[in-house]
């Protein structure tokens, strides 16, 4: 595992994981990986953005332009990255 890549923490018992598609239920690709990067970004609030890109593998950018096209609240942005 590539070292500068943080790890992701699991969730919580007490929280709920993001909401998937019950057996034979059709969603789109979109939704799923809206779900997924939802689910990270959560579980995982000590990470910044940067970071959460990383783990997903994809472009800072690309998180900046999904938020934007799916409407997701601005709390999306107002993460920092950990104190060292």
């Amino acid at each position: 595992m590539d070292a500068d890549i943080p790890t992701c923490q699991p969730p919580a018992p007490e929280e709920s994981p993001a909401p998937l598609p019950m057996p034979g239920q059709f969603v789109t690709c979109e939704t799923l990986e809206r779900a997924h990067i939802e689910a990270v970004i959560d579980r995982n609030p000590h990470l910044s953005l940067d970071q959460v890109a990383r783990i997903l593998d994809i472009d800072i950018a690309t998180l900046y332009r999904k938020r934007k096209r799916w409407g997701l609240p601005m709390r999306w942005l107002d993460r920092s990255p950990p104190e060292s």
